[in-house]
């Protein structure tokens, strides 16, 4: 049996190892490796087995796409794909997001604002062949998280995996998006839909392009609970990350499904396993 195949059987639970592991240096530390080992591959270094697939950087211009959302005079970060821009803290790769729909008054602002072309044709020249390659090499594929060919790997984009909640946050503000979801639902919904069909979208595009695990990744904890009401989560969140997996899983139904939070979201785990999702990361034992 391959080593490929072994970390599939544990992953899929009929066996206890070897241990699939998988970690993301930041810049900072990514700084601090190359420093020490004279390394500039720590995935190599470390063999690690799980790897990030990328789309190919975008060809339409940013700036210009969101000039009405972010006057270029009040500009002190870098813009997403998504029209958010990032403004660096001092604090490691840490940035303020200012999102486009930050003062959006009515759900013609939601229908008006542009999309990244994550669908485009040209966005997934070669990704099918380098899955290929990784899987060749005995490496497990995933969506990729932050970063990918046109940042350097730097969290410079607001990443094309299958979250929901942090799409919409992102682009609202986050302070925002929780008021709406008690106080403006319509609002909510609009913008969630918005989000959800082009993740439902872009999840089968990575399936029929052979990714062995779907990722999305949505914080909806802080250390002590989640940062809604369950009933909230169930009633707005579960439903589209559900749709979102489903389509995952019509193109092929063995693909895997992981999802991230940080936080305490226990009250929510049946939630996620009656949704589909077979890999919870991370889990905090405090």
């Amino acid at each position: 049996m391959s080593k490929r195949e072994e970390y599939l059987k544990t992953i899929a639970r009929e066996q206890a190892k070897p241990i699939p592991y998988f970690f993301k240096l930041c810049k900072v530390v990514q700084d601090k490796f190359e420093a020490k080992y004279g390394h500039t591959n720590y995935e190599d270094f470390y063999d690690i087995p799980l790897r990030e697939v990328f789309l190919g950087p975008t060809k339409l211009s940013i700036e210009s796409r969101f000039a009405k959302y972010l006057s270029p005079e009040q500009l002190q970060g870098d813009i997403t794909e998504w029209g958010i821009e990032l403004v660096k803290s001092s604090v490691d790769h840490f940035s303020t997001m200012i999102g486009p729909l930050r003062n959006a008054a009515d759900l013609q602002d939601i229908e008006n604002l542009p999309l990244p072309d994550f669908l485009e044709e040209y966005r997934w020249e070669g990704v099918r062949e380098q899955i290929q390659t990784l899987k060749e090499q005995e490496k497990i594929t995933f969506t990729g998280i932050y970063g990918g060919h046109d940042t350097g790997g730097s969290a410079n984009v607001v990443p094309a995996f299958m979250d929901i909640f942090e799409s919409a946050w992102y682009l609202r503000g986050l302070d925002n998006m929780l008021m709406d979801f008690y106080l403006n639902e319509e609002f909510a919904v609009k913008l969630l839909d918005k989000v959800t069909e082009l993740k439902v979208q872009l999840a089968k595009k990575w399936t029929r392009a052979g990714i062995d695990i779907i990722v999305t990744a949505d914080d909806v904890g802080t250390q002590k609970g989640l940062m809604m009401s369950p009933d909230i989560y169930r009633k707005l969140i579960k439903p589209r990350l559900k749709k979102v997996i489903d389509a995952a899983k019509s193109v092929n139904e063995d693909v895997l499904i992981f999802y991230h939070s940080d936080g305490n979201i226990e009250e929510i785990i049946p939630d996620l396993i009656e949704v589909g999702v077979q890999i919870l990361n991370p889990i905090q034992p405090e």
